[in-house]
């Protein structure tokens, strides 16, 4: 069995991980909590919430959850889930129930955490999020890269990266790089910004009098790559003389620079990064069968967001963290996040966060905002979950979330409750965490408010 046989049967392998029906918390106030998930018993009930008797109550003790707030019931594939009469309520895609039928994908929402509900890759803790590679994730899809990455990287064979816009071909295609144990540098080529005028000398380089102009050798592309990778990016843009050229070195492993009598080694590692409709332009004749036959001896997929809407906040709390350090997004937005479609990809969230920074002025919680929900269009699947939900539970206007109150507004509120801020925070329909904020915020010392 050769090398790339070998390859193909492990990858087969990693498909073929044991699923079930999990719960997974995929927001919380605590980003070390995310991630964390257990599976539903065949049948039976789980309580969730933050007593000690409850499915993981480490986990949910977080703002907004009562000590037993909600049960999950499940018979077989039928799933639902039913509120113990929490203070908060239990609210399923973004609409409170009291009990409802749960598809797969689901998203139960208990005070400041959400649970998805959903059938996949068997797992009990929490599982990696990617921090190495920039590859975070908590999907089964993030995870399944990962590990095919894992596995091919050590390896010389040729990788060819497939992901739409946005999806992060770059980050994956480092990570094979960072993984290969090549001590050589890390190489990009942009295929598309390669003009056939500028093919020969970018990639191979000139030697002194090649032509007009070449008054000192010139290091190519695949020389400055020795030992390393060279990543052809854009591969789909490559014109007919690129792909005829790359096929010729892959296939002699030597080049010969521009004006030199002799040819060299090609000691690169081959890395190739398109969109996906290179594929139908591969069967369509209209791409180079015999060059993606050599770049694709191994093929790893960027799944896009709409793929994995569990990491979708994750990725935004991180990015929300990098752009304004200290700041924190609200279960209701990452919720709003989830279930919008982002065509962009991964980069049109980081957009996205970035302007929902701006809106928020200077908060250190970001909310949702009108024009997220405005100009950014549900996802297939919420689209069909919300549609679905409509039957079997009456849609409610939830109290949109408080922003803090004057310094004069805070302290009669503390006044009336004599400094008890569990009792001012539970009037109020808000997180302690929430309160602390605002204290801090407007400068109040709870303390002057306490009686005796």
């Amino acid at each position: 069995m050769d090398d790339t046989t070998t390859m193909h049967v492990q990858r087969k392998a990693l498909s073929d991980a044991a699923r079930a029906w999990m719960l997974t918390i995929v927001h919380h106030p605590d980003p070390s909590r995310i991630g964390i998930a257990r599976p539903l018993p065949r049948a039976g009930r789980l309580v969730l919430g933050r007593a000690a008797t409850t499915a993981l109550p480490q986990a949910l003790d977080a703002d907004g959850v009562s000590r037993e707030h909600a049960a999950i019931v499940r018979d077989g594939d039928a799933i639902r889930v039913e509120d113990l009469g929490s203070k908060n309520g239990t609210w399923v895609d973004g609409r409170r129930v009291e009990s409802a039928p749960l598809a797969d994908g689901a998203v139960v929402q208990l005070g400041s955490t959400l649970v998805r509900v959903h059938q996949g890759a068997l797992r009990v803790t929490r599982g990696s999020v990617g921090e190495e590679e920039g590859l975070f994730g908590i999907s089964d899809a993030m995870a399944a890269l990962r590990k095919e990455l894992a596995t091919v990287a050590p390896h010389p064979t040729a990788v060819m990266v497939l992901g739409e816009t946005g999806t992060g071909k770059e980050l994956v295609s480092r990570a094979v790089h960072g993984k290969s144990g090549r001590g050589g540098a890390l190489v990009a080529v942009n295929c598309g910004a390669l003009t056939d005028e500028l093919l020969a000398s970018e990639l191979f380089g000139h030697v002194r009098g090649a032509f007009t102009g070449a008054v000192k050798d010139k290091v190519g592309l695949i020389e400055a790559a020795a030992g390393g990778t060279l990543v052809l990016d854009e591969l789909g843009d490559a014109s007919p003389r690129l792909q005829a050229g790359l096929l010729r070195v892959i296939e002699e492993s030597r080049y010969r620079p521009v004006g030199a009598t002799d040819s060299r080694p090609a000691d690169v590692r081959w890395v190739a990064a398109a969109q996906p409709a290179i594929e139908q332009r591969v069967a369509d004749g209209d791409f180079r069968l015999d060059l993606w036959t050599r770049l694709a001896r191994w093929v790893l997929r960027a799944p896009p967001l709409r793929d994995r809407p569990e990491d979708v906040p994750l990725l935004a709390a991180t990015f929300a963290a990098e752009i304004a350090p200290g700041t924190a997004i609200s279960a209701e937005l990452a919720q709003a996040l989830m279930r919008r479609a982002w065509p962009g990809n991964v980069r049109e969230l980081r957009s996205a966060v970035e302007r929902l920074i701006v809106s928020a002025g200077g908060s250190a919680l970001l909310e949702v905002q009108p024009w997220l929900t405005q100009e950014t269009p549900l996802s297939p699947r919420a689209a069909a979950a919300s549609e679905a939900a409509g039957e079997v539970a009456q849609p409610t206007t939830r109290r949109a979330p408080r922003s803090c109150p004057p310094r004069e507004e805070l302290e009669a509120l503390l006044a009336a409750h004599g400094g008890n801020l569990k009792q001012l925070a539970d009037a109020e329909g808000i997180g302690r965490r929430t309160l602390y904020r605002w204290l801090e915020e407007r400068g109040v010392d709870p303390n002057a408010f306490r009686e005796g």
